[in-house]
């Protein structure tokens, strides 16, 4: 069945009438088909071949497998022996992540405990999972992701990562375990393994995004701040999306891996011909050989890699925009204002606060390719090309193309070397746990993104989900491809940049309010859980834990969303995960609340460090010297 063909079925199920009026199949159908079209249309596909034992109970039904082996022996003394087992250890679980759909009985169980937020199902096999659909109604779980039912070969990384954002489910990441939910499932010990391992792997990328350091978090608010005035002066993104949206067929993104010294000849036959964004490390590279880039794009924070930017001024600059995220570090934007230049937001917490999509927001990633990729992706190329993407080590170790004359800047990236599969998928390279990091942000992207990416780099690193071909291949359509000649927009006028500079001061100013009205209930709190804790007195001690979890609604708070979460969220994550593994053990009561108000003091006393940081940090950089 093909695409076309699964969506006019879809269409002639939605045609019957309202949702009520469907099948018990065709709403769990539906349902699925909103979080995963290839897992709905397997099941539109399933040959069907099991024998189905079912005596008018659903805690009966059994499923024959042929060759003597069924789902359950008895169905119905395992799954209430299974629901009394799960019931005592895991009651209190906020999600639930099982193997196995089973006859799906002991998941309808599990779904009446409203502890459980969320309940994750991987199931292996789609005959039974088209049997149980058929049988049991779960529809309105899974259209509130109350319930997701999947299978492994339907769920990418992307798909584990969207898991995450799930109720209860991040949290549970000190307490995770992929439960069986049935003898019968042992058979597939291969994916139940692989299962798991996708979780812990997704949960620890989950950590390390939360867990950026705070001082280069705090370092990147204050540049942002320090930043605005000249932002607000630069080219407006919202102006370059207007003007060179949809104009050029293809974007090439120029890294400065070792792969790039041999790519640079065909691209300099082609130089007029794509959109060239060059990262600021391949700027001199492209600049001695005489290719000039449409965009050069930076993101660093440490004020290193302004070198990439000292070079004089000089025509060779005059149809180059130079796009560096806000956060970047003074001295570049010093040395680009020179020039023809552009200030982006990130799309983070403190910056997305703003609320400004005429200078937001581009790349969520690490590296200033992605920021590339991601300019590439808004302009609507129809073909994105990388080359210099090596992210690994080339011949002789060697880390950069030729040319690039500021390899101290990268050394700390080499501490943690780590094997990856090669280009062109035979073998093994030399990487870097950074630029795995790096490579599995592009997968994430590539995954997202419709736009085809060809990785055009010929050495290095496979990037899944990019296609593979020669820069040559490439070059030869390319050269038959037109660019127009772009002007170079202008900036806001001088009463918009006002206007705009009033906004930032009121948000900031709003902000700076809210951040001292929760240090103040910080520390009130923080005496009240002080004298429960002395007090020993469980009512007590319950009624403070209350005034706890009213404090902490704060956190959800939209306005402290935008200013304080990007410094203090990973503080107030770890904290969550560790008060869940505190809710679900089996202690005294007494002895539960110490510890869980005990944590509330400790995350109570961080939070307020952090935000008192950032209050300090906006009259610092910004309010004392906007004046208004």
């Amino acid at each position: 069945m093909n695409s076309h063909e699964y969506e006019e079925q879809i269409k002639q199920i939605c045609a019957k009438g309202d949702f009520s009026s469907l099948d018990i199949f065709e709403k769990n159908l539906i349902a699925i088909d909103s979080y995963s079209r290839a897992l709905a249309k397997k099941l539109l596909e399933t040959n069907h071949t099991y024998k189905v034992i079912f005596d008018d109970d659903l805690l009966g039904l059994n499923i024959d497998f042929g060759s003597g082996t069924r789902l359950y022996n008895d169905p119905k003394s395992e799954i209430k022996a299974r629901l009394n087992e799960l019931g005592g250890k895991y009651f209190l679980y906020p999600a639930i992540f099982m193997y196995g759909l089973g006859n799906g009985a002991l998941i309808s169980a599990l779904l009446t405990n409203e502890n459980h937020k969320t309940i994750i199902v991987f199931e292996p096999d789609t005959q039974v999972l088209f049997i149980v659909l058929n049988f049991i109604d779960f529809s309105a779980w899974l259209l509130k992701n109350r319930l997701v039912i999947l299978e492994s070969d339907v769920c990418d990384f992307s798909m584990y990562c969207d898991l995450c954002g799930l109720d209860g489910v991040f949290k549970s990441c000190n307490i995770f375990e992929l439960l069986i939910n049935t003898p019968a499932y042992n058979v597939f010990l291969e994916d139940f393994t692989k299962v798991g391992q996708e979780f812990v792997q997704m949960f620890q990328w989950k950590l390390e995004c939360y867990g950026a350091d705070a001082d280069d978090t705090m370092t990147g608010i204050n540049q942002t701040l320090a930043n605005i005035p000249d932002m607000l002066s630069g080219i407006p993104l919202s102006k370059i999306i207007k003007e060179r949206k949809n104009k050029v067929k293809t974007a090439i993104i120029v890294s400065t891996g070792p792969s790039l010294t041999k790519q640079l000849e065909l691209l300099k036959e082609i130089k007029d011909k794509a959109t060239i964004i060059s990262v600021d490390s391949s700027y001199e590279i492209l600049k001695k050989h005489g290719i000039k880039p449409d965009f050069v794009v930076s993101l660093e924070r440490i004020e290193l890699t302004s070198k990439f930017f000292e070079s004089p001024v000089s025509s060779f600059d005059d149809d180059t925009i130079f796009m560096l995220s806000s956060l970047t570090h003074k001295k570049s934007v010093e040395y680009v204002k020179a020039r023809n230049y552009s200030l982006v937001l990130k799309p983070l917490n403190f910056e997305l606060g703003f609320k400004d999509n005429d200078f937001g927001y581009l790349s969520g990633g690490h590296s200033c390719a992605h920021l590339g990729y991601e300019l590439a992706v808004t302009l609507e190329h129809e073909k994105i090309v990388l080359i210099g993407q090596d992210l690994a080590f080339g011949n002789d170790n060697i880390t950069h193309a030729d040319g690039y004359v500021y390899e101290g800047l990268a050394d700390e990236e080499y501490d943690k070397l780590e094997q990856a599969l090669a280009y062109g998928g035979k073998g093994q390279v030399l990487s870097t746990a950074v630029w795995g990091v790096f490579r599995k942000e592009f997968e994430l992207l590539f995954q997202k993104n419709k736009t085809p990416a060809y990785n055009c780099t010929e050495g290095g690193s496979r990037i899944e989900g990019a296609i593979e071909k020669t820069f040559k291949e490439l070059c030869e359509i390319i050269k038959n491809e037109n660019k127009p000649k772009f002007s170079i927009p202008k900036p806001l006028s001088v009463n918009e940049q006002s206007s705009k500079m009033l906004s930032y001061t009121a948000k900031l100013k709003s902000a700076v309010e809210l951040g001292k009205d929760f240090v103040k209930k910080a520390s009130d709190i923080d005496k009240t859980i002080k004298i429960a804790l002395k007090s020993n007195n469980v009512e007590l001690m319950k009624n403070t834990s209350q005034l706890a979890r009213e404090l902490k609604i704060i956190f959800e708070n939209k306005l402290f969303e935008s200013f304080f979460i990007q410094l203090c969220g990973t503080t107030i994550k770890t904290k969550e995960m560790e008060l869940t593994k505190i809710i679900v053990q089996n202690i005294e009561l007494d002895e539960k609340l110490k510890n869980a108000l005990e944590l509330d003091m400790a995350l109570f006393k961080s939070v307020s460090c952090f935000v008192k940081q950032i209050n300090e940090s906006i009259e610092k950089y910004f309010l004392a010297k906007s004046k208004i």
